[in-house]
């Protein structure tokens, strides 16, 4: 069984775990923010169906004619819906169904999903009987044209979604190839994971907010999508990746964001650490040794983490102990296998007891 938290919002691991346990049964609405992950959900849930049929419907840009097409059944007399064949009923498997957008959608087609939403059915085509059906949309507050009527809302559970913290999103985005510049500014800025919706974030330059429009800003997504343009710096050149950060995530995340990109290029090179653990500079500036721990903890591999744990010892303790839990989560766990880190954590277990 799933471990979920009944508060006022759920997780992303929440989410996929609610949807996993009772989504055959009860259609579930989630509703948040811009960019902070809803439509990944969807990703979760194949990966713990890997025997469904995946059916992924942008409501947004469905028309009436997109969801099933008359045609006459001559035998009976009678006409009967082809529904379209992106709803993968016709190849017979359970689906796990994702209404996108279902809240921006035209009121004709919200209308034609209900049975869908409900009884799990599109016109008199039936579901699998293992199906998954559940629905995204923005939280009504965003203003961002979601709208939904109260007979329809009433057929699903309609659950809010909440952003990740930074630290969750740091923890995803370690296993999702993400350099460790922008890892480290998530790391230094934790407030661009902030919403809104928190009184006390009124004034944060860097995220969504309705009462200030705006066309860039800080998410979970477009943090991960502007850091394609940061591993490409080499090639595409300094300016022009500003200039695309700025259009990706705004000018106050971007310009952050660069700094630190900047105060990567000062650091001490990870082979020349490995080369002489002992010798090598250590960064004064805090946020440079944020960015090397990072660095290190993609990096490090059997043959390397016995010299960089030589280097570590001789960062701060903070340092270390944010090198050890992100390494225990990342897809270089096994090199916690060493005989260098074991006897590192033995050392320092009071780190993990925090």
């Amino acid at each position: 069984m799933s471990k979920v938290s009944f508060g006022r919002s759920v997780s992303f691991d929440e989410a996929v775990g609610l949807v996993a346990e009772v989504g055959k049964d009860v259609s579930l609405l989630f509703m948040g923010e811009p960019g902070i992950g809803k439509s990944s959900m969807l990703k979760g849930l194949s990966a713990r169906f890997p025997e469904h049929e995946v059916a992924y419907i942008d409501c947004a840009n469905l028309d009436l004619g997109d969801i099933a097409m008359p045609f006459i059944d001559r035998e009976i007399n009678c006409t009967r819906y082809y529904p379209n064949a992106y709803f993968k009923l016709h190849t017979g498997k359970p689906i796990i169904l994702m209404l996108d957008e279902l809240t921006k959608a035209s009121q004709s087609v919200q209308n034609m999903l209900l049975p869908t939403i409900l009884e799990r059915r599109i016109a008199d085509r039936k579901l699998h009987p293992d199906s998954i059906v559940f629905a995204t949309g923005n939280s009504l507050s965003d203003g961002v044209g979601d709208h939904i009527k109260a007979h329809a809302a009433n057929r699903m559970a309609q659950v809010p979604f909440r952003k990740p913290t930074a630290q969750e999103w740091i923890k995803w985005a370690m296993r999702n190839n993400v350099t460790d510049k922008t890892i480290a500014f998530v790391d230094q800025y934790p407030e661009v994971m902030a919403s809104y919706k928190d009184e006390s974030q009124k004034s944060n330059k860097y995220i969504y907010n309705p009462k200030e429009p705006q066309f860039a800003f800080a998410s979970p997504r477009s943090l991960f999508m502007a850091d394609k343009f940061v591993a490409k710096r080499n090639l595409i050149g300094d300016e022009p990746m500003l200039a695309a950060l700025i259009g990706m995530v705004g000018e106050s995340a971007a310009r952050d964001l660069h700094a630190m990109i900047n105060l990567d290029d000062k650091l001490p090179l990870f082979d020349s650490i490995i080369a002489d653990p002992m010798g090598a500079p250590i960064p004064q500036d805090p946020v440079a040794t944020c960015i090397l721990t990072y660095k290190a903890v993609m990096n490090v591999n059997k043959e390397t983490i016995g010299r960089w744990m030589n280097y570590l010892r001789r960062l701060p303790k903070e340092n270390q102990g944010v090198f050890a839990r992100c390494l225990l989560e990342s897809d270089n766990a096994k090199s916690a296998a060493d005989k260098s880190f074991i006897e590192w954590a033995t050392e320092n277990n009071y780190i993990f007891a925090k």
